[in-house]
């Protein structure tokens, strides 16, 4: 472990897998038929973290990424989770 990042070392069948089911775990399809397959943009810092826990979790059954304990795991997808965060532009003047 880098102290850094979760280091996974290569992809297998299983890592895709989970993701794909992290994903679905998260479809409001799950609860209603009618809504829609994947959830709303405004959830997805919780929806891609869910996914990247899946992932790292999965890579470390396969043997493809250091083991972790939970709470070394939840401290390092804190600390590489990017979050945006844009400046609020004003117009100075007019355009001509």
């Amino acid at each position: 472990m880098n102290g850094k990042h979760i280091l996974i070392t290569g992809a297998t069948n299983g890592i895709g897998l989970a993701a794909a089911e992290a994903l679905a775990e998260t479809s409001p399809a799950r609860c209603d038929p009618k809504a829609p397959l994947l959830p709303p943009v405004r959830d997805i810092h919780e929806v891609t973290r869910h996914i990247a826990r899946a992932v790292a979790l999965q890579a470390q059954r396969d043997g493809v990424a250091d083991p972790l304990s939970p709470e070394a795991l939840e401290a390092q997808l804190t600390a590489n989770f990017w979050i945006p965060a844009y400046p609020t532009l004003r117009r100075k003047g007019s355009f001509t």
